[in-house]
């Protein structure tokens, strides 16, 4: 009965815990723990618990939390679901401000690549152009793969890029 009432006590922090709320005030897994562990250092010295009963609780836990993990994991979803638009708001907003240093920062940059990238298109281009009638006639592998290479290289580039530029675009659309 009294490990029913201690865990009871754990339980009420933890739903002190999970209340909904406006405001938007993540809560990191090492926190979650701190207040767990400060949670159950409170109700071993409320309710006089020796190390060895710590340890016997630490056994009997697990069959009393668990049934208690949905709840906990509801009362959770509805926290986030509850505070989901601000949150989502606060998050966006901080990403337009990053996405306004970003390209601040590396507008000059990206344009750099994306002028290699043609570069380095264009050259591969020209070479193939240029030698490939003799490579195909005399048969020539090492060509054929090197060249190969390039333009898979080249794709994955341009792929890269492209997934830069998009998120920079997504983030800015916020």
């Amino acid at each position: 009965m009294r490990f029913k009432r201690t865990m009871s006590f754990i339980y009420g922090k933890l739903r002190m815990l999970v209340r909904p709320t406006n405001e938007y005030s993540p809560m990191r897994i090492d926190e979650i723990q701190k207040l767990f562990d400060d949670a159950l250092a409170c109700a071993a010295s409320e309710k006089g618990l020796t190390e060895e009963k710590l340890e016997l609780l630490a056994e009997k836990m697990a069959d009393t939390v668990l049934p208690m993990a949905d709840e906990v994991a509801n009362l959770l979803h509805a926290s986030l679901k509850g505070r989901m638009g601000s949150m989502l708001k606060e998050r966006r907003r901080g990403n337009q401000r990053f996405l306004k240093r970003h390209v601040y920062l590396w507008q000059e940059g990206l344009d750099s690549l994306e002028a290699l990238l043609v570069a380095a298109f264009e050259l591969g281009e020209g070479f193939n152009a240029q030698y490939r009638s003799d490579a195909a006639h005399e048969q020539d592998c090492q060509f054929e793969a090197l060249t190969r290479l390039h333009a898979r290289a080249n794709h994955v580039a341009q792929e890269v890029f492209i997934l830069i530029r998009l998120r920079l675009c997504r983030w800015g659309a916020r």
